[in-house]
């Protein structure tokens, strides 16, 4: 991961644009595909990536819905809802723990990319998971998932500290893009 420096207001900016904890919204958990028939809370943030959207819920877990292979190679083992499969969602399917032996918890906001979704737990850490291996003109140039690897996740994974060392920590924010993912940390520095 590099490290970006940017100033304390723009991080504080970021901070509280996402610490709201307003309900932003609600989805049907059911076999609509529209939120007219919300049961579900929707607490703190919800994202959309390509074919994809996760939501962190009242109970700090999240649901996703959406694409969750790859359209055009029915093989690749994606899984950008985190559930530990690869098949297509219509309606909200937990994403599960790193083990897949119950729900991710402790989340406190979501930013889906392309193909890949990260959330930042409550304490401070970031898990990660979906396509992990983005090329450029024929190289290898992936990483999305930030765990050191270029293979892709059905399930969460914890994302490793600045130059490969522990589990990154200490995070206020996060925001991945189409094939990358940046955090804000607390010192106000950015990792990417």
């Amino acid at each position: 991961m590099r490290i970006h420096r940017i100033s304390k207001l723009v991080a504080a900016l970021i901070v509280v644009g996402l610490a709201q904890a307003t309900p932003l919204a609600t989805f049907a958990d059911t076999n609509e595909t529209t939120p007219e028939s919300a049961n579900v809370l929707i607490q703190s943030s919800i994202s959309a990536g390509d074919k994809h959207t996760c939501a962190v819920l009242a109970d700090s877990t999240v649901k996703c819905w959406g694409t969750n292979g790859d359209e055009y190679d029915p093989t690749a083992q994606w899984g950008r809802l985190g559930d530990g499969t690869t098949t297509d969602r219509a309606t909200g399917a937990a994403v599960k723990d790193e083990a897949g032996t119950g729900p991710l918890t402790g989340v406190s906001a979501i930013s889906a990319g392309a193909r890949h979704t990260c959330a930042l737990l409550e304490n401070t850490q970031v898990r990660c998971w979906g396509y992990n291996g983005f090329t450029y003109l024929g190289a290898p140039a992936g990483g999305q998932l930030g765990d050191g690897t270029l293979n892709g996740a059905t399930r969460p994974v914890a994302v490793q500290g600045v130059g490969g060392n522990g589990v990154l920590s200490g995070v206020t924010a996060i925001s991945a893009g189409d094939d990358h993912t940046c955090a804000v940390l607390a010192t106000t520095e950015v990792a990417c």
